[in-house]
């Protein structure tokens, strides 16, 4: 019986997961849209923040809600492009690759970010559009503004991430 129940209690938390995590655009997003549809990922030579998330995320609801309300971390967020990638709609999306351009869609897009399915999943990369840090997962404000003065003071080029937020 119990076998029985930890098989319930399971299935009905991976429903969670699965129904769980998303946002809506905060309005610092820099989606550039095409015509046909596709976005181009853009950094405007300021640090670059990709945000997976799904509809009906709870946490990504809570950190569109701080980059749009929360003084400093909309402060820092406003230095950075930002685009958020909804994981269950695909897209079609153009992103600076080694000097040239590469076209993906959602799926290539999550396999080339390490995605796997936890929203919202950040992933931030400095202005020539190489990766600094993968956050998956939310950040309350006080360690998201840390994080983002990390990339922003370009901190990154001195030390880990860990040693800068004193977890080291």
């Amino acid at each position: 019986m119990k076998k029985r129940a930890y098989v319930l209690y399971f299935l009905v938390v991976l429903a969670f997961i699965i129904s769980g995590c998303s946002s809506k655009k905060s309005s610092q997003s820099s989606n550039n849209s095409t015509n046909s549809g596709v976005v181009k990922i853009e950094t405007h030579n300021k640090p670059t923040m990709l945000i997976f998330d799904l509809d009906g995320c709870i946490y990504c609801q809570k950190l569109n809600d701080e980059l749009d309300n929360n003084a400093e971390v909309k402060k820092l967020a406003s230095q950075m492009s930002i685009y958020h990638i909804n994981a269950a709609k695909e897209k079609k999306y153009i992103i600076p690759h080694k000097g040239k351009t590469l076209k993906a869609d959602t799926k290539t897009l999550e396999y080339i970010y390490g995605f796997r399915g936890s929203t919202p999943f950040i992933v931030i990369t400095d202005s020539n559009f190489k990766t600094i840090l993968k956050i998956p997962g939310y950040l309350k404000p006080a360690v998201f503004s840390k994080v983002l003065k990390f990339v922003l003071t370009k901190a990154y080029k001195k030390t880990d991430i860990n040693t800068y937020l004193g977890l080291k």
